[in-house]
């Protein structure tokens, strides 16, 4: 904990401010509008686009006496993508520097709830290494001083499975509730949370003996019920102001618009002249509402137009921009956020980032097949679920960080055991994990490699 606190601290020290990149003003935005007493809104026409944990979190951090937002309205809110936070005079730095301090808390907790994930699952040698892991991990480490939801749900969704896991080791309904009160909690960052606690609950009644089944029926249900009772009152709120069943934001089926708008023929490529069309006309309509129905009606046209074929490019397009071997603190290292673009030594921190990453991805998928029972079902259901949800909708890198905390788990068990992992991947039965390697590395090589020449060519 303190080496993975010292990193964060001096990275985030050395590199302060950097610039906010795509959805970072909207949550700012949004965190600012509730700190102002004006409530969850992005502007009076969009109330519920994102879900409101990650905003609400920024927006304890948000002193609104100050004057940047006392005159908000005119300097920060409507030309908030049009300030340098690199600029003194704009005291952006000022008023972004106590949120950022938040986020490395949350950067900082994550690597013990990463030990103690592992601790749980393993034993206390495995959690040690996935949490020095953690602690050093160059993407987890940028990520801590970033403003979008990711660390903020990571920490939740690794929560969830941490209290999921001594759950069922110690048949405890009390955890199980809890496990899903905090899953609930993720759902409001990011919904792929609920998801996710369906898988948990099916685990927990998957992985008990059958003399046991139906304790774990009753504990699976309360984990699922804990998680719905907690998303319910944003769920009432929402259809207070919409008079529509909106669950929790309306972004879901915009990001799938934009996940199934494949260009014709070269599928294979993401944001071409189909998607800025696409885009163009989501944000030409004002009403949040008429937004989700446009967004709804065109995901679903372009899926009925792809098939039979949908399944196979989605599941290219989604792996492979879920699992490749970039990350958006190579992108933004590619656009100048850190004050210049491809600063001094850019090029080995990708390297080591791509590295650190490959083998964790490799060691992690080989940990998860090496296991048997309910260490092999878990990571299983988890991921599974994840990944089809984003292959089904969009897939960006980031979407993946929430769920390494868990990778880096079997990844160290892989790494600690790999006699025993060996063993068990001896022969015929090492294909099914063989075949999900290459398969990886054949649709996500592609997706990262445009970036890393664009960072390797450009700059000093």
């Amino acid at each position: 904990m303190l080496v993975a606190a010292g990193v964060r601290i001096a990275t985030t020290a050395a590199t302060f401010p950097v610039r906010l990149v795509g959805d970072e003003y909207y949550y700012v935005m949004v965190a600012t509008n509730l700190a102002r007493g004006e409530g969850h809104q992005y502007n009076p026409a969009l109330r519920a686009y994102r879900p409101p944990g990650q905003a609400w979190w920024l927006a304890l951090w948000i002193d609104p006496s100050q004057p940047l937002v006392s005159l908000a309205d005119r300097d920060f809110l409507t030309h908030l993508d049009e300030l340098d936070p690199t600029d003194p005079d704009a005291r952006v730095a000022d008023f972004l520097r106590p949120m950022l301090v938040a986020m490395l808390g949350l950067g900082t907790g994550l690597v013990l709830l990463t030990f103690l994930l592992g601790r749980a699952l393993f034993d206390e040698r495995v959690g040690l290494v996935a949490a020095a892991v953690a602690a050093l991990d160059p993407t987890l480490v940028a990520y801590s001083h970033y403003l979008w939801s990711e660390t903020t749900f990571a920490v939740l969704a690794t929560g969830g499975l941490l209290a999921a896991v001594v759950a069922q080791r110690r048949q405890s309904p009390a955890l199980s509730i809890l496990s899903g009160s905090v899953l609930g909690l993720g759902a409001l960052t990011r919904e792929i949370a609920l998801p996710v606690a369906g898988a948990c609950a099916l685990w927990i009644v998957a992985s008990a003996p059958l003399e046991q089944r139906r304790a774990a029926l009753v504990r699976g249900a309360l984990l699922l019920v804990a998680s719905v009772l907690v998303v319910l009152p944003w769920t009432l709120r929402n259809y207070a102001a919409f008079g529509r069943v909106v669950p929790v934001a309306t972004v879901g089926w915009a990001s799938a618009g934009e996940g199934n708008t494949l260009e014709n023929p070269e599928w294979y490529r993401f944001g071409g002249p189909a998607l800025q069309r696409y885009k163009a006309s989501y944000f030409t309509i004002e009403d949040e509402m008429e937004r989700m129905d446009f967004a709804r009606r065109h995901t679903l046209a372009r899926i009925r137009a792809e098939q039979p074929a949908w399944v196979f490019k989605k599941t290219v397009l989604g792996i492979g921009r879920l699992l490749a071997p970039d990350s958006f603190l190579l992108r933004k290292l590619r656009i100048g956020s850190y004050g210049q673009e491809s600063p001094p030594g850019s090029r080995w921190l990708a390297i080591l980032s791509a590295l650190f990453y490959v083998s964790m991805l490799g060691l992690g998928l080989l940990g998860i097949a090496a296991c048997r029972g309910p260490l092999r079902l878990l990571p299983l259901l988890v991921l599974t679920a994840v990944c089809a949800l984003h292959v089904a909708a969009i897939a960006h890198t980031r979407y993946r960080l929430p769920w390494m905390p868990l990778l880096l788990v079997y990844a160290a068990h892989a790494a600690l055991d790999w006699p025993s992992v060996r063993r068990a991947l001896h022969g015929w039965r090492a294909l099914p994990a063989a075949a999900v390697l290459v398969f990886v590395a054949t649709v996500s090589i592609p997706y990262a490699w445009e970036g890393w020449r664009q960072l390797w060519t450009a700059g000093p």
